[in-house]
């Protein structure tokens, strides 16, 4: 060990932190101050950057020991080691109970995590001096409306409002759904006139206020909100729905009907619409009952979990994936069962490239439940992305066992076979796969695909006819047979025909035109082939395969400098190649070319 502590190399702090410590260890053997600075220098090195910049700009603690271990956590959590992160920032709150907002946060955020609510609210409240950071109180809130705390949610709600000049729907939206939870209509209804007074252009304040009309029998002002929601979201068809079973409900037949044939009009899969159209043509005499459905709709979401959810999507949709994230873990808390939180909780985990935390909550989607299906694909999409293979395939095998003759899933999961390097597997499956579908070419031309990376041209040729029999415009199968058969030097009048029906499909296909090019030149037809292959690379220009094809054209019509071009173009591109070889060969023919001038 280096007799001074600070002559250690950045890139070694991070193994040194992994391993235990030692190092820190040993150096304050002999100065216990001098190495908590320079620790602490270290930890600012690991961080660096951005990240940085925020903690120092932050309220954090300033005690050595404290920043230390403060630091330790950060690290921590930017590495998602969720758990060291809470120990270490536990730590802190020990050392100095009276630490900052951005520790309490840190806490709060951690305990809502993993569950603890309590333990989280607990935190925000310590926190009351700067409980005016409007992300803290919004915080806070969501937690008290979780443990079913509707007043002191409320009453926080209204401290966002008032932070926030009302420039958000969310808080208002929130404080109606917790209302509406406690059967206090007028409540609610008040609310949301407040939201729309001071922001007349908010679709959810229209919309919710629209609902809770509906709740309170205001049928006439439901119409006129319902209405103005419209003129903000032209043809939304949830909302016309609802608005045409209002129409329904109030005996004004004729309107009703022809908003639910709008409806179908743009949409005639939409089976609401359809549902509510048959009951209306039945006669006004079966309204009554048509409109036992609405009964559903009559109240406003009472759950604020589904509130709640609502604005998780939301933010989802606008890529407020921290946001999306608060709001989903707080659904969970209270409905531990939502499996569809569950989903697009793992969804924004993905997002966030959190894979490992994202896959843990897709897991969490049992058999049975909605989006069992999709969260196993989900997850076995972002094992295969992680080159996670093996556990890919075991999450699409289990899927399986529910559906065995899900087609989708058996693709996916010969394609997870393949990546393996299994391929004798993903044969199997496919064959399995031509069994349920056995006129879809689409099988035939993957087959052919697995059997040629075995190296067994004739089953591949085989497939690759029959996919091109079963359908005769599939151009990827038409190119592919005719490259193989060019590459190979074999019938290669018959390559050339095949290569000319795929180009003949797509013909600003580059990597077609390539496969002529390469078949013009395995037949010794060097200018037409040259022809080609500049059109190829003018196609795509970056493809390795493509240019090494282009300067042994060159070579063979005797432009040598040509030929160099290409190749040098050729390597560049090559580390981009999946063919390893590609480069070393590259490199090969550049050795014989010889040096420029020669």
């Amino acid at each position: 060990m280096s007799g001074n502590c600070k002559e250690i190399s950045d890139r070694t702090v991070l193994m040194l932190l992994l391993v235990g410590g030692a190092w820190i260890a040993g150096c304050s053997m002999r100065q216990e101050v001098n190495d908590d600075v320079v620790s602490q220098m270290e930890l600012r090195r690991a961080l660096a950057g951005e990240e940085l910049s925020r903690i120092e700009n932050a309220d954090v603690p300033r005690s050595s020991k404290a920043n230390y271990e403060f630091l330790l956590g950060e690290l921590a959590l930017k590495e998602e080691r969720f758990d060291e992160a809470l120990s270490y920032f536990e730590s802190v709150a020990e050392v100095e109970p009276g630490s900052a907002p951005t520790l309490r946060k840190r806490l709060a955020q951690l305990y809502l995590r993993a569950g603890r609510l309590e333990e989280a609210l607990a935190q925000l409240d310590k926190a009351e001096d700067d409980i005016n950071q409007v992300e803290m109180l919004q915080l806070r809130a969501g937690i008290l409306a979780t443990l079913k705390r509707y007043d002191d949610a409320i009453a926080t709600y209204r401290q966002v409002i008032d932070l926030t000049n009302a420039e958000s729907d969310e808080p208002f939206v929130f404080i109606a759904s917790l209302y509406a939870q406690q059967n206090k209509v007028e409540e609610a209804e008040a609310i949301l006139g407040e939201l729309v007074q001071k922001r007349p252009k908010s679709f959810f304040g229209h919309y919710y206020l629209a609902k809770m009309h509906v709740a309170g029998g205001k049928l006439d002002a439901a119409v006129e909100h319902y209405q103005q929601t419209l003129a903000l979201s032209p043809e939304n068809e949830a909302v016309e729905l609802e608005l045409a079973r209002v129409y329904a409900y109030q005996k004004r037949i004729d309107q009703a009907r022809a908003l639910a044939e709008k409806i179908l009009e743009r949409n005639p899969a939409n089976a609401k619409a359809h549902s509510l159209l048959a009951e209306l043509l039945l006669g006004e005499d079966k309204v009554e009952e048509a409109l036992q459905e609405f009964e559903a709709v009559k109240s406003l979401e009472s759950d604020s979990g589904d509130t709640r959810f609502k604005i998780a999507l939301i933010k989802l949709q606008r890529r407020d994936l921290e946001g999306a994230e608060t709001e989903l873990r707080l659904v969970l808390a209270d409905q531990p069962e939502n499996a569809a939180a569950r989903y697009y909780l793992g969804s924004t985990y993905a997002g966030m490239k959190r894979i490992d935390d994202a896959v843990e909550q897709l897991q969490q989607v049992e058999a049975g439940q909605d989006f069992f299906t999709e969260s196993r694909t989900l997850a076995a999409y972002l094992l295969r992305q992680e080159e996670r293979h093996s556990e890919a395939a075991e999450m699409l095998q289990q899927l399986l066992k529910e559906s065995p003759e899900d087609v989708k899933l058996l693709m996916f999961l010969a394609a997870v076979q393949r990546d393996e390097g299994k391929i004798d597997r993903a044969i199997a499956t496919t064959k399995q796969i031509i069994e349920l579908e056995p006129n879809d070419d689409r099988h035939y031309f993957n087959l052919g695909v697995y059997y040629d990376e075995l190296d067994d041209a004739d089953e591949a040729h085989a497939a690759m006819r029959k996919a091109i029999e079963l359908n005769p415009t599939n151009a990827n199968a038409l190119n592919y047979l005719g490259y193989s058969l060019a590459e190979q030097g074999q019938d290669l009048e018959e390559a050339v025909a095949f290569i000319k029906r795929a180009i003949e499909i797509e013909p600003s296909n580059g990597y077609f035109i390539d496969s002529l090019g390469w078949a013009y030149y395995q037949m010794g037809r060097f200018e037409e082939a040259l022809v080609e292959l500049k059109r190829a690379t003018d196609l795509v220009a970056d493809d390795a395969v493509i240019l090494e094809h282009l300067g042994m054209a060159f070579l063979r019509v005797g432009n040598r400098e040509k030929a160099r071009e290409a190749f040098q173009r050729a390597l560049k591109a090559a580390p981009e190649s999946d063919d390893k070889e590609v480069g070393a060969r590259i490199k090969k023919e550049l050795e014989q070319l010889g040096p420029s001038g020669r």
